[in-house]
């Protein structure tokens, strides 16, 4: 005897876990967005590949996931999805299928993400520059040029990164 009886139904398609619309097919590595706007899902595959563990922590190393009292629907087997709380971006996530990122989440997400490797890599230039300032302190000529280059250049760029978060905020 056939499970479902003589006729075969159609496979289910993902919805949008918001609306309940169905989700257009992906090919590997896309997201799966809501034609009505409401987000993106992301596969546990295409999250691993992107992002790797970057949706895991936020800037203080704190895990980000945690149950939620009013949770989304994983789109593959409707369990309760973990949320992002403190998170700016609106994240939902099934630890086996995948992340729904609300409306904007995912730019949101990837500016921050944008952002925290720029300040790591000012970290980085601050080492450097703590390096030509005991140069330039002993007396070196070079490198105390070199130090006001680079303090120029530090102000110029601290000001388009600040600009630029700025304005990511003001979008998201």
């Amino acid at each position: 005897m056939m499970d479902g009886g003589p006729y075969r139904q159609a496979p289910v398609r993902e919805a949008c876990p918001t609306c309940a619309t169905p989700l257009p097919e992906a090919e590997r590595g896309q997201l799966q967005a809501c034609p009505q706007g409401c987000g993106e899902w992301a596969s546990a595959l295409t999250v691993s590949e992107r992002w790797a563990d970057a949706l895991d922590r936020d800037r203080s190393g704190r895990i980000l996931w945690q149950q939620a009292a009013t949770a989304l629907p994983c789109i593959h087997c409707g369990k309760a999805m973990l949320h992002a709380p403190r998170a700016i971006w609106g994240t939902h996530r099934c630890r086996e299928h995948g992340v729904w990122f609300a409306r904007n989440a995912r730019a949101r997400f990837e500016g921050e993400s944008t952002l925290a490797a720029e300040l790591a890599a000012r970290r980085e230039a601050i080492r450097g520059l703590a390096i030509t300032l005991r140069e330039a302190l002993a007396g070196d000529r070079n490198a105390q040029d070199a130090l006001v280059r680079r303090i120029v250049d530090l102000e110029r760029e601290v000001a388009r990164a600040i600009a630029w978060s700025e304005s990511a905020r003001d979008r998201g």
